[in-house]
């Protein structure tokens, strides 16, 4: 080989090991970091909004919002963390079907998590609806007929608007669109998100194999 020609054959180098290789690798996902950033985006022109404020303190959503407005729940906390996840599951015993914690044990019951997230547990139901029975509602078409999909983008920039509204609208609406933007990021499943089938067929083989 001529002095300065490069080889055409690439130097072969150790294959990192993968993710998937690391015994104390779980994949999760967290949305509260994105519910995050759209409070950070408007909480100085939530400040002085005492009328948002007090319309959202109406919800029972009010005790989460209010502690991300309060900053109790930080970047870095809101952040997934997959050895957390690994910490818990070691922590948890499947024939007591509870948590040791230190010297004794817990049981986590959905009563324990509404009180967590200041989230009731029971709600009314929702009536269901098609695209011929849906109501025409004034909202929607305000904020939402250019749109195809509604996207925590879209939430963002309407609330941007609501914002700047100062008819007797603005404060409903800046509320409704929070709410609204609680549920896309936090408490509703989306296409992305798998999680909850693989954990009920695991636990449906676990059951199967006389684990649990």
């Amino acid at each position: 080989m001529k002095k300065g020609q490069q080889s055409s054959s690439k130097t072969k180098t150790n294959k990192k090991p993968g993710r998937w290789e690391d015994p104390n690798y779980v994949q999760i996902k967290s949305n509260m970091l994105s519910f995050t950033a759209t409070i950070d985006n408007i909480r100085e022109k939530l400040e002085n909004r005492n009328d948002v404020k007090t319309l959202l303190s109406k919800t029972p959503f009010w005790p989460l919002i209010e502690a991300y407005m309060q900053k109790r729940l930080t970047k870095v906390e809101c952040m997934k963390s997959n050895y957390d996840i690994v910490r818990l599951i070691k922590d948890y015993d499947t024939k007591t079907r509870k948590f040791k914690f230190n010297d004794g044990h817990s049981e986590m019951k959905s009563q324990d998590v509404a009180e967590i997230f200041g989230l009731p547990d029971r709600g009314n139901k929702l009536p269901s609806t098609t695209s011929s029975t849906r109501p025409n509602l004034h909202f929607v078409k305000k904020y939402f007929s250019g749109y195809k999909k509604i996207t925590k983008t879209s939430i963002d920039k309407c609330l941007n608007l609501a914002l700047e509204d100062e008819t007797e609208e603005g404060p409903m609406d800046v509320t409704r669109l929070i709410i609204l933007q609680l549920f896309m990021t936090n408490l509703f499943c989306n296409s992305g998100v798998y999680t909850c089938l693989d954990i009920h067929n695991h636990n449906r083989h676990l059951r199967r194999d006389g684990e649990i």
